[in-house]
Formats: C-alpha cells, structure tokens, sequence
C-alpha cells in the first residue's frame, strides 16, 4: 500500500511533575512533533470499539522509531488517547486513538 506523509501529529510525553505558583503539582509534558498517515478505521475496529463503550477517532501510521509509547497525542488541534498499537511492518506502527481524554 503506498502511503503518503503529509499529516502531522504531536506526540506527548508526560515526563515529570512540577509545582505551580499555588503550589499544585502539574505535568510538565514535552511534545515531538511527527510525520503520519491517516488511516479510515475499518468497520470491524468501528463496531468492536461500540460494543466497550469506546469510539475511535482516528487510526493513523507513525515510523516505530519515532514513536516511544506515548500514551497521548495532539492530531488536527485535538488531544487524542492512544489505544492500541499494532506494528504494520518494521516501518509502519498503527496507533488507534479515541477522543474524551482527561486534561
């Protein structure tokens, strides 16, 4: 299948913990912006997912050597939860995300 590049997606990494000026503890998260491809969700994914009370929201096809299993993702000004992955081939790592993440 030949795929094009030409989406781009943030990768969050919550790392650490800081304290605000209150004095609340905050994560302090590093973002890495990547290539992708979107992918459609096919309808088995689709349906599967109904039935856990889940809805997918995007599929899309990251490098595995620039993926480092980040739980969360910023894709088209939404944040987006991680999951499932699924290695395609050595190049190709499909990261299945949902919407109604946690802040």
């Amino acid at each position: 299948m030949n795929r094009t590049w030409d989406e781009k997606v943030v990768l969050i990494s919550s790392v650490r913990y800081v304290e605000d000026e209150i004095g609340q503890q905050i994560p302090d998260e590093t973002e890495q912006e990547i290539w992708c491809c979107r992918d459609q969700i096919s309808r088995n994914e689709f349906y599967l997912a109904g039935q856990n009370n889940m809805e997918i929201s995007e599929v899309l096809i990251v490098h595995p050597y620039e993926y480092e299993g980040q739980r969360y993702i910023r894709f088209r000004g939404k944040k987006l939860k991680v999951v499932k992955t699924y290695q395609i081939s050595m190049e190709e790592l499909e990261l299945t995300c949902t919407e109604g993440v946690e802040k």
